[in-house]
């Protein structure tokens, strides 16, 4: 018999925890490729029904994504993710835990724009359709089913967001970044490829693999300067040499990270292409960060002037970001929460002085969201 913990979440849900999955060794490592008999393999004596393969990620060891049924939630489906063979083995384990204790601070928070974690289990080897030998396992993580992919695919699908489309999603993200945000806790990988959408089109947060938990009594403070995230949504006061960024210590804020990589997702959003470039690119994205207005300029709320009126820098193509700026207001004119608000929240989102760029709470009370017409509809609460 495994031994078991629970983590008592903000909602009352007990989070089941083996604690043998913490354990890297002598992992199973499932070949979606060649493993086809583990479709259909149940998992906890029969509690969970592997009913299809849905993902593998090329980036994430914790990468093989399932969908299965849960029969002590009425049959209803969930999804489990499985460790893949890693490229680099001697990563695994630090991989693995460091997936794992995101999901532990974050199996805390209950809130419709969270995605839920309902456990993390353990299979001991061999498993009833034969998989492993004696003496592996076979770790696993059950989340909740979001079937309607992420937002990134939604949106290579269905082509740029209309600007009310754009914000009702955006309502949704800030609403649960606040409440991350509220239970002293950052994500620090926020973009679409990390939101999920449900069967009703509901914007899930997921992907906690980066997320950390501040010191409740110091708040941010003792937050170490990492450069974690995706590069084309990292902040300028990730790179600690970036001329004129004031980084480290105190003035690093994971919180106005996640703020500034909202703002990269929004334009995202609205003109399917990324604001400062790819990090391919020939100068990556710190040619776009030296036309912002820097952290010794006093003018509040940033104006950006020479980032959207430069004809040097191309985010695609020969395309400029005053191309789109213009495709930005030209959407609901003659609306305060129009196109023109748009690009100055992206301005306070984007501020280069860390400790002014606004706050969750101040983007959900600014007029490209309260004075749009007709108005969005409000942000859910959390569940309590």
């Amino acid at each position: 018999s495994s031994s078991m913990t629970s983590v008592e979440d903000t909602a009352g849900e007990g989070v089941e925890i083996d604690a043998e999955a913490l354990s890297s060794d002598n992992v199973y490592w499932i070949d979606y490729r060649k493993d086809r008999a583990f479709l259909g393999s149940e998992l906890r004596q029969g509690r969970f029904k592997i009913m299809k393969f849905i993902h593998a990620s090329e980036v994430s060891s914790v990468g093989l994504v399932w969908e299965a049924k849960d029969t002590m939630r009425g049959g209803g489906r969930v999804a489990i993710k499985t460790p893949k063979n890693p490229s680099s083995p001697q990563d695994w384990p630090s991989n693995w835990l460091k997936e794992i204790k995101g999901l532990m601070t974050f199996s805390k928070l209950a809130h419709p724009n969270i995605m839920k974690v309902y456990g993390v289990y353990n299979e001991l080897c061999p498993t009833t359709a034969g998989f492993g030998k004696q003496g592996q396992h076979i770790p696993y993580i059950v989340l909740e089913h979001c079937p309607c992919t992420d937002l990134f695919s939604f949106l290579e699908a269905r082509g740029a967001f209309q600007m009310r489309l754009a914000r009702h999603y955006m309502c949704q993200l800030m609403s649960g970044i606040d409440y991350i945000h509220g239970m002293s806790t950052s994500h620090r990988d926020i973009k679409p490829d990390n939101i999920m959408l449900d069967k009703w089109l509901t914007l899930k947060i997921g992907d906690f693999g980066f997320a950390r938990q501040g010191d409740q009594e110091k708040g941010f403070k003792s937050v170490l300067v990492t450069k974690l995230g995706t590069p084309e949504y990292r902040a300028p006061d990730i790179y600690i040499d970036t001329p004129g960024s004031n980084v480290g210590g105190t003035d690093h804020d994971p919180r106005a990270q996640d703020i500034w990589a909202c703002g990269v997702t929004l334009f995202v959003l609205l003109c399917r292409c990324y604001p400062f470039g790819r990090k391919d690119s020939r100068r990556g994205c710190r040619q776009f960060f030296t036309l912002l207005d820097s952290d010794k300029d006093e003018t509040y709320p940033p104006r950006h002037l020479k980032y959207w009126s430069t004809s040097d820098h191309y985010l695609m193509g020969n395309v400029t970001p005053g191309d789109m700026r213009a495709i930005i207001q030209s959407q609901e004119q003659g609306s305060p929460g129009g196109g023109t608000a748009c690009i100055d929240l992206l301005n306070r989102m984007w501020d280069c002085r860390t400790k002014r760029r606004i706050t969750c709470q101040q983007v959900l009370q600014h007029p490209w969201i309260t004075q749009c017409s007709p108005p969005p509809h409000p942000p859910q609460k959390a569940l309590v």
